[in-house]
């Protein structure tokens, strides 16, 4: 999957079924929340990243990145 250097959206992601399961397993409290997800469905991947820095370390942010690129 391109994540277009983060710009991609929130929406797009969720619009792949690979990309969703690995939100899910990564961000559970996000994923599994409609509201928050159809708030942040405009928002680029970076957007959301930064708003969950703080409570998320790098490392976990750089795999979950690392597995949305290795998606078709």
């Amino acid at each position: 999957m391109n994540l277009k250097n983060g710009t991609i959206t929130v929406g797009e992601v969720l619009g792949h079924p690979g990309a969703r399961q690995v939100l899910q397993r990564y961000f559970p409290q996000v994923a599994g929340n409609a509201l928050m997800l159809n708030l942040a469905r405009g928002w680029s991947l970076n957007q959301v990243l930064v708003k969950v820095g703080g409570s998320v370390d790098k490392s976990t942010i750089q795999k979950m990145k690392e597995e949305l690129e290795q998606l078709p």
